[in-house]
């Protein structure tokens, strides 16, 4: 990474010297690409920001390349954290595609996709799914029922349903999936295995709870088996299980997923201080069902650190969780002045979520019951 990052940034270099600005946007174009995988967000934006300049003073503003520049701010923005910024950039780039592109044009899916992501940044699910589907009906034209990009069109639109709680609506998309993705990409390729584990989760909220289990675990197992194992993506499947463990009451059995998570994350290169918090935070949620209270502190406070120094777009449904998390374990060790004032901040955190999980809502419950037991 750090060389690509050099030679990037030499040929930004050279092309500013000779003046040329095909040159300079092509390499502009390289070196923010390292910039935003290595996690330099800021400098990834200036490098968008320059790009779009160069793209508008070359074509006009109603031109698709500009729209690309839009779209790649939109999506450097949302990591940013500016989700209003990322919602202009990707409201220009459709609007020069609805000026310059048919409906079903395949590069409007693209840019549908990137509107997606800022909804369900801002987990506005509704808006999200309707993108979602218009996204998979021009990619079902455009590329086949079976291409990668419409199988993970309807991924994201079951995920979207699953973050609503409907899991019944969440089969179909997610089922289409897998079947496509084995049908094909392979049963046990990324891309399959990132629906299947999803379909275990709709399967098992609702109501097949063995049928959904063995689609989580398959998944877990082809996401660390392929050459170069997907652990990022592992890391989330196991997260999801130890979460459906929680979530019905399968205590014993929260060591394996648990296990799972922090191997996973242990075989990163660079795993986010974001993926460090939250992993910190489920291992304490695990702790205080199991009633280890003082362990459970020790990983809210590694959780609270993490996720305070994760910077970038921050999800408020963490951030409740870990407040509710505080205050009920401030309660459980009789701190009642700490466990009331984290309560009240967590419960107006809760309170402002647009669509928020009963996750959360068992775990205010839970909140309450220990508030209304502690000693006096």
């Amino acid at each position: 990474f750090e060389r690509a990052l050099a030679e990037s940034a030499e040929a930004v270099a050279l092309a500013r010297a000779i003046g040329e600005r095909t040159l300079l946007t092509s390499a502009l174009h390289r070196y923010g690409a390292a910039q935003y995988v290595g996690g330099d967000l800021a400098g990834a934006a200036k490098s968008g920001v320059e790009i779009l300049a160069l793209q508008q003073s070359a074509f006009g503003p109603q031109h698709l390349r500009v729209a690309t520049a839009h779209t790649n701010l939109s999506r450097i923005h949302r990591r940013l954290g500016d989700l209003d910024a990322a919602e202009r950039h990707i409201e220009a780039a459709l609007a020069i595609n609805d000026a310059v592109l048919p409906p079903d044009h395949w590069r409007r899916a693209t840019t549908l996709n990137a509107r997606l992501m800022l909804y369900r940044e801002r987990h506005d699910y509704p808006r999200a799914i309707d993108t979602g589907r218009e996204e998979a009906g021009i990619l079902r034209v455009a590329h086949g029922e079976h291409d990668q990009r419409t199988l993970n069109a309807l991924t994201n639109i079951g995920v979207l349903l699953i973050h609503l709680e409907e899991y019944a609506q969440a089969l179909e998309p997610l089922r289409e999936a897998v079947r496509g993705g084995e049908a094909k990409l392979g049963a046990d390729d990324f891309w399959t295995a990132t629906a299947r584990y999803n379909l275990g989760l709709a399967l098992a909220y609702g109501g097949d709870f063995s049928a959904g289990e063995t689609e989580i675990r398959r998944a877990i197992a082809a996401l660390g088996a392929r050459a170069r194992p997907e652990y990022d993506q592992q890391a989330m499947a196991c997260e999801r299980l130890a979460h459906l463990y929680l979530d019905h009451d399968h205590l014993d059995a929260l060591p394996e997923p648990l296990g799972c998570l922090d191997t996973a994350l242990s075989r990163l290169q660079r795993p986010s201080s974001y993926w460090n918090g939250r992993a910190d935070l489920l291992h304490a949620l695990a702790l205080l069902r199991q009633g280890h209270v003082p362990a459970a502190g020790e990983r809210l406070a590694a959780a609270e650190a993490a996720l305070e120094g994760s910077g970038g777009a921050r999800d408020p449904t963490v951030f409740a969780q870990l407040t509710l998390l505080q205050a009920w374990q401030a309660a459980l060790t009789g701190d009642i002045d700490r466990a009331l004032t984290l309560a009240a901040e967590g419960r107006r955190q809760l309170t402002s979520l647009p669509h928020p999980h009963s996750r959360l809502h068992r775990l205010d419950k839970m909140l309450d019951e220990a508030l209304t037991t502690a000693p006096p």
